[in-house]
């Protein structure tokens, strides 16, 4: 890759930014392996290790432990289960494409180096779809997690 500079010290500058921009995706890495990593262990604690639970996910189970202490009917209740089941795949479902994006990005780099140049065109492509997916994904799942939230706390103020 050749940079259009005048002197050696813009030269220089370039290579700042390239070291930069690798240590910020290093740390990125890193924040991703550390937030698996906590994810997993709220879920062991708040299952232990048997398969005896009725979800998986972190958030889903703490939503489950407020709506069952919540003033809900035993019918608004199993709705809500229904709902947080759709809510934990939808949660699935990110987390997917967030490992998809995370190896396209990997790919990328690597066709980068040594592809030729429709090859890295086609990565591009796939990568930037990716990542326009699991945004899109990401913000639902926020939204959703807003309005199970929501109606939770509106059942929790009726009881008072």
């Amino acid at each position: 890759m050749q940079e259009n500079v005048i002197s050696p010290s813009d030269m220089s500058r370039v290579q700042e930014e390239a070291a930069l921009h690798s240590r910020h995706a290093d740390l990125k890495d890193r924040l991703r392996g550390i937030s698996q990593g906590y994810d997993r262990l709220r879920r062991v604690s708040h299952q232990g290790y048997g398969a005896e639970a009725e979800f998986e996910e972190p958030r889903v189970i703490d939503l489950w432990d407020l709506a069952r202490t919540a003033n809900f009917t035993e019918k608004e209740l199993e709705a809500f289960r229904e709902e947080l089941k759709h809510f934990e795949v939808k949660i699935e479902k990110h987390n997917h494409y967030q490992k998809q994006l995370e190896i396209s990005h990997q790919k990328l780099k690597h066709v980068e180096r040594f592809g030729d140049h429709e090859h890295v065109s086609r990565n591009k492509e796939r990568y930037a779809m990716l990542e326009e997916k699991t945004k899109e994904l990401g913000y639902k799942v926020k939204k959703h997690l807003q309005d199970l939230s929501g109606r939770i706390s509106r059942a929790r103020h009726n009881e008072l």
